[in-house]
């Protein structure tokens, strides 16, 4: 499945960003990519997004492309669930992580496990994030 660019963002931004996330719908999508990223020893950001989300719109346009954020998003898996539509199937997917809200940014270990201390829900400066993702690389 091909990486999307973050609605709104600059095409610089987009060139950023389309390199870095993969985009999942489904519980399913998100299970086989934590399936690959734990084979391949990676560490996993999953982001819950949503076009409507004003929050989401400014960590896209203000957050994500910070360089210190790319430099660290390159070395995990960066997962991004689309829940714009909010239908069966993105009810179905926040449902077993309990994201009852967007802007939510999950990470879970090279072993599959989550790690709840790490969980970002709203806004975020760039330095918050980067210090969760430097805590998600350890």
């Amino acid at each position: 499945m091909p990486a999307v660019a973050p609605c709104g963002a600059p095409a610089s931004e987009q060139r950023a960003a389309a390199q870095t996330y993969r985009s999942v719908k489904s519980l399913d999508d998100v299970r086989a990519a934590m399936t690959a990223a734990t084979a391949a020893g990676k560490p996993v950001m999953l982001e819950f997004y949503a076009d409507w989300a004003p929050f989401c719109q400014v960590m896209h346009r203000e957050v994500f492309p910070d360089a210190r954020v790319q430099t660290l998003l390159a070395k995990l898996v960066w997962l991004r669930a689309d829940v714009t539509a909010n239908d069966a199937t993105d009810k179905a997917l926040l449902k077993p992580f309990g994201v009852t809200g967007v802007p939510q940014i999950l990470f879970f270990r090279r072993d599959g496990q989550q790690r709840k201390d790490l969980l970002l829900a709203g806004y975020s400066k760039p330095e918050d994030l980067v210090q969760r993702l430097e805590q998600a690389l350890r």
